[in-house]
């Protein structure tokens, strides 16, 4: 009878046993080997308050993952519009984080460089007969393109209204069938293993007008008006991208995401982001770093521009703690104790005081 606890146990090891089996054979298997909770997971940590963005970039990494996206052209064409700072170049340097653990893994190309019609070369090298048509040169980075059999390439093509025409229509092959051929016609980049993300400032101004007051809306008629004015928002940026590209060019784009302004929760969100940032930098000297709720405050009223979003944001934290915080740490000099930098705003309002503490000493 003694035995029978020890029984029982193998039998529930070996019937776990099946069940984990049988799920494992279950599971679709994808020849892509991200992991898309990971991806998530990390974006969410460091892009705030574009929650759109988000569910898009979610529903892009399912359908990339379950291997059901045409094979006949780039698994994902996107085009992300809004302000400067709001994120998104930041995306692409996150998912090219996570996919390939580094955040430069990926092909850029400055649209606004290419403003001139005959700057459509530098995408499909030039042509024959031309200087530099035997050598094939592009701006486009093959490896990064292409990806491997596990991992989709990475292509961003920023501020891509900035463009010539000429470029952009460039761009319609690679969005037709995934495939540029050079103009020399002995090498062909393949597209259709690439993520291809395309940035615009166009509506920047009317996203703005849309976001001013939009946090912190308590009634159901503040709510609908909100909600009538993005509309109109949108109504207003669809033509302006109408006015700016061709309709086969905006027909050939999966996504067309509007990304917001920063508001105040975000805002914050980020300088606790960037105070937990720098405290782990801070641990190689042996010290932390806290900040008052008024010194947070100081940070976006003194130094935090919405025209330039996060941009700003880093600028102001570098000013008022960063920079404060390295003059105390050269002061001080080495200590085996574990020292906190406490932020407080000045008398006048005007600065952060660092003082130095124990953590013993910290109120």
């Amino acid at each position: 009878m003694k035995s029978l606890p020890f029984i029982n146990d193998k039998l529930n090891f070996y019937e776990n046993k099946e069940k984990e089996s049988a799920a494992v054979k279950n599971k679709m298997l994808s020849r892509f080997t991200f992991d898309i909770e990971t991806i998530m997971s990390t974006m969410n940590k460091c892009i705030f308050g574009q929650e759109k963005a988000m569910d898009a970039m979610e529903g892009m990494l399912k359908l990339i993952k379950a291997d059901i996206a045409d094979n006949e052209r780039p698994l994902y064409i996107g085009l992300f519009l809004g302000p400067t700072g709001v994120g998104k170049t930041e995306i692409v340097r996150l998912l090219a984080e996570a996919i390939y653990g580094e955040r430069d893994k990926f092909c850029r190309i400055d649209m606004n460089t290419l403003a001139s019609e005959h700057y459509a070369a530098a995408l499909t090298g030039a042509p024959p007969g031309y200087v530099g048509s035997k050598e094939e040169t592009t701006l486009f980075d093959k490896a990064l393109i292409e990806g491997t059999f596990s991992k989709p390439g990475i292509v961003l093509f920023d501020e891509v209204e900035k463009a010539n025409q000429a470029v952009i229509l460039t761009l319609l092959n690679i969005f037709d069938n995934g495939r540029l051929k050079i103009t020399s016609g002995n090498t062909e980049l393949n597209f259709r293993n690439s993520i291809i993300i395309m940035t615009s400032n166009i509506g920047a101004k009317e996203i703005m007008n849309q976001s001013v007051g939009i946090e912190g809306v308590i009634s159901y008629e503040q709510n609908q008006k909100e909600i009538n004015k993005s509309q109109h928002t949108q109504q207003i940026i669809q033509k302006e991208l109408e006015d700016t590209f061709a309709p086969e060019f905006l027909n050939r784009i999966d996504d067309v995401i509007t990304f917001n302004w920063l508001g105040e929760h975000s805002v914050k969100r980020m300088i606790d982001q960037r105070l937990e940032l720098l405290g782990k930098r801070l641990k190689i000297h042996n010290r932390g770093i806290q900040l008052s709720d008024a010194a947070k405050e100081l940070i976006i009223e003194k130094g935090y521009d919405m025209k330039y979003g996060a941009r700003s944001l880093k600028r102001a934290f570098r000013k008022f703690v960063e920079i404060p915080v390295a003059e105390i740490l050269l002061q001080t000099g080495g200590s085996s104790d574990l020292i906190v930098f406490l932020g407080d705003i000045s008398a006048d309002k005007r600065e952060i005081i660092f003082r130095p503490a124990l953590p013993n000493q910290q109120s």
